[in-house]
């Protein structure tokens, strides 16, 4: 998991400075899957709602939370058990919080820009048979995930003055 975590080039990652901090973003990761117990999942938990995938202060979410999905899932799976339940609470805070910035939207493998909340949901709902089994907080995160959908045109066609869209939702 270390090599993911350190694969991805976190300051090449939109933020709105000097809030969004990359370096914690790669660190806390690290230390969050490395962390052995409730004082350094919850240290690792700082760096990260402090500016690393979340900026818990001003209530705001960075593109690095979509990016980061994937990893906190697999630390809610194979980490400690006090990490994993960190890694519920930022999923959960990234779900809550909003954007405040130029930084709204994300590039995903369906779509150019999508609203992070959007492409964040996306991923957590990736992760559903790992949340299902993940207590009440799994649970909720995927309740959470289910107040945001979306829809692929699959098929558009021209009709008199409008269009038809085949939609999958």
């Amino acid at each position: 998991m270390l090599n993911a975590i350190d694969a991805v080039d976190w300051s090449a990652l939109p933020g709105p400075a000097p809030r969004y901090e990359p370096e914690r973003a790669a660190a806390g990761l690290r230390a969050l899957a490395t962390a052995t117990g409730l004082v350094q999942a919850a240290d690792a938990g700082s760096l990260l709602a402090g500016g690393g995938l979340v900026h818990d202060h001003s209530g705001e979410v960075f593109p690095a939370a979509v990016t980061a999905v994937p990893l906190l899932l697999a630390i809610v799976r194979h980490g400690h058990p006090a990490a994993g339940a960190t890694a519920l609470g930022l999923l959960d805070d990234a779900l809550a919080f909003a954007t405040h910035d130029a930084s709204t939207r994300v590039a995903t493998p369906y779509a150019e820009a999508v609203p992070i909340c959007c492409a964040l949901a996306d991923r957590v709902r990736g992760g559903a048979g790992l949340l299902d089994g993940s207590g009440p907080e799994g649970g909720r995160l995927l309740a959470d995930a289910d107040g945001h959908w979306r829809f692929d045109v699959e098929e558009a066609v021209a009709e008199g003055d409008g269009a038809l869209a085949a939609v999958v939702l």
